[in-house]
Formats: structure tokens, sequence, C-alpha cells
């Protein structure tokens, strides 16, 4: 069907194409990791926990520590997945950031008017959304990367 040069250049090309993705996906995710772990800091200031159903009817000294030592289990797993060396753990985690914060900066949309929402200055939504962008494209370009790793498998 085809011919050993032609699935020579493909592979060759396919290992380029894949090798840039690589190298534009990873500023990306780094970039999300950053942004969430800011929106993090941010929320303390801005007093978060009072748009959680379970903690806005507490006072603000038990909910800010309850909210602050609940992210202590949450880093403690984004930190050993990134730190684990299993390729396929570590992609089914980028998925998972991937959804998350996309659906994170939906959530922060549809809760904008809510009175307890602190995130009202224009740096705050800037990190909120553009975290949330930029797991959109992180997305793309993981799924790009998987597609043609599988195509090129295949046709070898």
């Amino acid at each position: 069907m085809y011919s050993n040069g032609y699935i020579y250049l493909v592979q060759k090309k396919g290992e380029y194409a894949m090798a840039l993705m690589k190298q534009l996906s990873t500023p990306l995710f780094i970039s999300m990791i950053s942004l969430l772990l800011i929106h993090e800091m941010d929320a303390i200031r801005t007093k978060e926990w009072r748009m959680f159903i379970f903690l806005k009817d507490m006072k603000d000294a038990p909910a800010y520590r309850f909210f602050l030592l609940a992210h202590l289990p949450l880093y403690f797993i984004v930190i050993f997945i990134l730190a684990y060396d299993n390729n396929a753990v570590t992609n089914i985690f980028y998925y998972v950031l991937d959804f998350f914060l996309i659906g994170h900066a939906l959530i922060h949309w549809l809760f904008r008017k809510n009175p307890n929402n602190g995130f009202t200055s224009g740096l705050s939504k800037i990190i909120i959304y553009l975290s949330g962008i930029l797991a959109m494209v992180h997305m793309v370009f993981l799924s790009l990367f998987f597609y043609c790793n599988n195509f090129f498998f295949m046709i070898s």
C-alpha cells in the first residue's frame, strides 16, 4: 500500500510534529498550574469559602482554616502525580486538570453575580478565565499528540 520511503518520511514529519506539540504543551501546562496556584492565593484574599454551600455560614476563622487545610491533600496529589514517573498516570492527570480548569472557569462565570463572590477585580478574572482558556488549548495539543502518535503507530 505505502512504500517504505513514504512511510519513513511520514514518520519523520510526525516525529517532528509531535516533538513540537510536546514543546508547546509543556509551557502551557506549567502556566495552567501556576495560574491555579495564584488563583488559590487570591481565593484566600477574597474569602472564596463564602461561596461554598457548606462553608458560607461558618465564621471566617474556622472556615479559613478548613479551606486552607483542604488544599494540602490536593496540592500533595498534584505534586505527587507530577513527580511520579508513569506516563499513563501523568497523561490521565493532564486531561483531568484540563477538564477541572475549564469547569472551574465556567463555575466562576456562572457565580459571577453571587453576592459572596470576591473575584471582582480584572486581575482575578484574568487568572481564572485564562487558566480555562489555556486548559482548552492544552487539551487540543494533547489530543492531537495522542492522535498523531496512534496514527504513526498504525501505519508503521
